[in-house]
């Protein structure tokens, strides 16, 4: 048995997969009994096989994947911060997922900074209790086409320069004599225009009125609209959809907006910004028998694919985690090992790599006889810590906002202690690189930025300033009119664009 997910069609090929066509035009109450079904077979696969909802690497194409992050030039992932004109700014450039691939249970994490805590992706499909929210989003992003997969607005070519009214006209009673006839492949349903849209045809409600006299437009096309209650002028956009042999299945394009509408899974750490880190901070060491890196909190495996690339220099990572469903009871190793192992299976050449991995939080590892040894001996740590309670990886009692549920708390019993054994397994002469940024819960924002250079200091690291991490673009980032500056913190200018970043602390030990 494979410990990794790859690409799987069993349920995209089983009949639970429903076409756009069918689910549109189903009842409601038929809607809510396939979403039933679809959430009993993915919650099958995935406790069985180790499949969730979500494509991985084909097994053939994995070998290319770790190939192509350990030829990622690192030299090209910096950038200038145009707002201050350093080269701190630092950018994924390779975007490999391969190691979600062996961490299934990422998506039984959560990553939230509101009040209520954010359910997982798993909790989505098998939980009762998630339901509601599970028929909410699978009804916006189908039944509403929320995001317009399937029935796609209608605009004339670009060509087209004649009267749009007349357009709409023509377009609707051509696939409203289609559907009647059983003759087309496409259908239509009318959605409402709240402004004037380039290149986009409307029909008014008087013309809608005149095709269902005359008996070809349908309750289906109308998708709740009661022309009875709205102005004749009323104007609607024309979504067309395909239908019979062309109709479109919604597996697996759904499990996208699942993932990102209802249970946000925290995001894995990018293989090849720590390739970039592991390179930077440990040139000096190249011409040690063996270089030791310290990952305190190892997560899904990330960091580690990053040290894995590093072909050039000898490694020895060392990691640390509590999270017991990142080892593989069967086997009697972690899912780290595993992932190494494959790794090696396909990268055959250059300098050795050991790896050591400890189920532990890293606040209890000092302890920990095995890690012991290694006290004032590691040249480099580099991790990204839970954010407080930002971040659930798992329900187990070992996590540390689990354990500590006060912010105070979590700094003094988790935080603290994590970055004491930072500072004493740290060799003389070497760097520290903690990934952490502040956040919010509610109203109240928790200084953990701050904190975490508090702390280093006060154990007698230099600090010797930070990297940008700079992050994908999101649609929802505000910039503030008057001042066309983003209203929240952590921004750089990369490119002439506002661009949000996480920032990455760097520490020296003397």
């Amino acid at each position: 048995m494979a410990y990794f997910y790859t690409k799987n069609d069993d349920i995209v090929k089983s009949p639970v997969n429903k076409t756009f066509e069918e689910l549109f035009n189903c009842s409601e109450k038929q809607f809510a009994t396939w979403v039933d079904e679809l959430c009993e077979a993915v919650t099958k696969q995935w406790d069985e096989k180790g499949q969730p909802p979500k494509a991985g690497v084909k097994l053939e194409d994995m070998g290319k994947e770790f190939e192509r992050i350990c030829n990622v030039d690192t030299d090209k992932m910096w950038f200038k911060d145009e707002q201050t004109r350093i080269m701190d700014c630092i950018a994924d450039g390779a975007r490999v997922a391969v190691a979600n691939c062996f961490f299934p249970n990422i998506l039984k994490a959560k990553d939230t900074v509101g009040e209520d805590k954010a359910i997982s992706v798993y909790d989505l499909f098998a939980k009762q209790s998630a339901r509601p929210k599970t028929l909410a989003v699978l009804s916006k992003c189908i039944r509403e086409d929320g995001f317009y997969e399937f029935a796609k607005i209608y605009r004339p070519p670009t060509s087209y320069k004649g009267d749009l009214r007349r357009e709409a006209r023509r377009i609707v009673e051509e696939i409203l004599t289609e559907d009647a006839t059983g003759k087309g492949e496409r259908s239509l349903w009318i959605d409402a225009a709240p402004k004037v849209e380039k290149r986009t045809p409307r029909i008014n409600v008087k013309e809608l009125k005149a095709f269902k006299e005359r008996g070809l437009l349908k309750n289906k096309h109308l998708n709740g609209v009661n022309l009875s209650k709205v102005s004749d002028d009323s104007l609607y956009r024309i979504r067309v959809y395909k239908t019979h042999s062309k109709a479109e299945y919604v597996l697996p394009k759904v499990f996208r907006h699942l993932e990102l509408g209802a249970g946000i899974a925290p995001n894995n750490f990018p293989a090849a910004i720590a390739r970039l880190l592991y390179k930077f901070a440990t040139d000096r060491c190249k011409n040690q028998n063996k270089i030791v890196i310290y990952d305190p909190s190892m997560g899904f495996g990330g960091r580690l694919l990053g040290a894995l690339s590093l072909r050039d220099r000898p490694i020895h990572y060392i990691g640390t985690d509590p999270n017991s469903e990142n080892w593989i009871k069967e086997l009697g190793i972690s899912r780290y090992e595993y992932m190494e192992r494959v790794f090696k299976s396909h990268v055959r050449y250059g300098e050795p790599f050991v790896g050591t991995y400890i189920c532990s939080g890293s606040e209890e590892v000092a302890s920990n006889v095995e890690f012991l040894q290694y006290k004032g001996k590691v040249d480099f740590i580099f991790t990204s810590p839970p954010y407080f309670s930002a971040e659930i990886y798992s329900d187990e009692p070992t996590q540390s906002s689990i354990k500590y549920k006060e912010y105070d708390s979590w700094r003094d019993n988790f935080l603290r202690p994590t970055l004491k054994t930072c500072a004493e397994w740290l060799r003389p002469k070497r760097n520290l690189a903690f990934n952490i940024a502040d956040i919010n819960v509610g109203s109240t924002q928790y200084p953990l930025e701050q904190d975490t250079v508090t702390i280093l200091q006060e154990y007698g690291l230099h600090y010797e300033g930070k990297l940008k991490m700079v992050l994908a673009i999101s649609p929802s980032m505000k910039v503030k009119s008057f001042t066309a500056q983003p209203s929240m913190k952590n921004f750089c200018i990369v490119n002439g664009k506002w661009r949000k970043y996480e920032p990455i602390f760097i520490f020296f030990k003397p």
